[in-house]
């Protein structure tokens, strides 16, 4: 994918899950996906359905006609597919309304997990960005008292999700290869409670990687101007001890 259309992914995501913590009154080390996901689909009028499909490998259908717009997901499949689909299709409604093929979108497991096409690389990539907005894994990565495992707990992902995410976020913001990116994961998996600092949390420590993503958060287009005193912004403060 270009860098400008993942940068543009980016913008779009980061403003939808930032709006909803400041109009939901949490800050973002408290950030829900469900209620984020059952946000979006009322914010955008989006009728979600579970429904048993005939075969497993069809995890999600998104829908829009003159009647409105609407999300199935198979009811068969277990709870990360499901999540997994909502977001997905989520993707498709936020980035290829424009489309000529966004009327409809049946998407199975091999476009949910795999997809080749660039229409549905862009929906998953909106779908990772949509499970762990970019304010909330970075104050995760800041706390020195939280490791790997707990990540896995707190944004309740499955491992694979939280690697690839976090090795797209240093990409992207820190602007590492993947190479480099990798083993920065690889190590801060490896990292025990009783290490204060990993690779990860030295690399965003970097002045100008934490001012764009303080800033973007504080960003007054993301949402009003009103002072909101339950969801200031304290940096490597947010986590309950």
């Amino acid at each position: 994918m270009e860098i400008d259309r993942y940068l543009e992914i980016q913008k779009l995501c980061n403003m939808d899950s930032y709006e909803f913590l400041h109009e939901s009154h949490n800050s973002p080390e408290r950030f829900n996906l469900n209620d984020f996901f059952e946000y979006l689909l009322s914010k955008r009028n989006i009728k979600y359905i579970e429904h048993k499909f005939s075969s497993k490998r069809i995890v999600g259908h998104y829908m829009r006609d003159e009647l409105g717009k609407s999300i199935m997901i198979n009811s068969s499949n277990d709870r990360y597919a499901k999540i997994i689909g909502r977001g997905h299709e989520l993707g498709h409604d936020t980035l290829h309304l424009t489309s000529e093929r966004s009327q409809t979108f049946k998407d199975g497991i091999e476009n949910i997990y795999s997809g080749k096409e660039k229409i549905e690389i862009e929906a998953n990539t909106a779908a990772m960005m949509y499970y762990i907005p970019d304010i909330s894994l970075f104050v995760a990565l800041s706390d020195p008292k939280m490791n790997y495992i707990e990540l896995l707990k707190l944004f309740d992902v499955p491992n694979w999700l939280l690697e690839r995410r976090i090795i797209r976020f240093l990409q992207i913001n820190c602007m590492m290869t993947f190479d480099d990116a990798e083993i920065a994961v690889f190590k801060y998996k490896g990292k025990s409670y009783y290490d204060r600092n990993s690779l990860v949390q030295e690399i965003i420590k970097i002045e100008m990687f934490e001012k764009k993503i303080i800033g973007d958060y504080k960003t007054p287009s993301f949402f009003s101007q009103k002072t909101n005193k339950r969801s200031v912004f304290e940096q490597r403060r947010l986590f309950s001890i």
